[in-house]
């Protein structure tokens, strides 16, 4: 350990000002702010994110995929529209239920997720049947793949600590400057 050199005195030690960490407070909080509408924005373009509208006409169509996420189909809320999904081979690909559910409505158009499923690559072939005159079926990325919501729970949790610290120093700061001597 260092000893201050005889007849100087050691440096005092500087306390960061209250407009200091008052600035970083509000520099925190308005950081909060800006995770949290982003977070959202990711949040809510995941849902309405299509990648293609199939007609419900017991005819094959290709669809190409932005990627090798999970997929959910959603058909006319209520309708009895149901499609099958193959890979470029034209082997079937399996397709899983809906854990809970999942609507969507856009421009009054009311949606529903009937089923997911895992793509093997670029594009798919999806056909699907129901009855003459419903909305056309939509493909698109499933809201609730591992990444999106890790990546949810990310922008939630750097919104959380941020503000919380902002919070926290701008008590801080109102503390002391009430409590400095007039």
């Amino acid at each position: 350990m260092s000893q201050p050199l005889p007849g100087y005195p050691a440096p005092p030690r500087r306390r960061k000002g209250v407009k200091g960490v008052a600035i970083t407070g509000a520099i925190c909080v308005a950081l909060a702010v800006v995770a949290m509408i982003g977070t959202m924005v990711f949040l809510v373009m995941g849902l309405f994110s299509t990648d293609a509208e199939v007609p419900v006409d017991g005819q094959p169509h290709n669809v190409s995929l932005d990627g090798d996420a999970e997929r959910m189909i959603f058909v006319e809320d209520g309708s009895d529209a149901r499609c099958t999904v193959r890979d470029a081979d034209g082997d079937e690909i399996p397709l899983d239920g809906v854990g809970g559910e999942v609507t969507r409505s856009v421009n009054g158009e009311d949606r529903e997720g009937v089923s997911t499923f895992e793509p093997d690559g670029g594009s798919v072939e999806v056909t699907c049947t129901g009855s003459a005159g419903q909305l056309d079926a939509q493909v698109g990325e499933s809201p609730f793949t591992g990444t999106r919501i890790t990546m949810i729970a990310v922008g939630f949790g750097v919104s959380a600590i941020l503000g919380v610290t902002g919070v926290v120093l701008l008590v801080v700061a109102l503390v002391r400057k009430v409590s400095r001597p007039a």
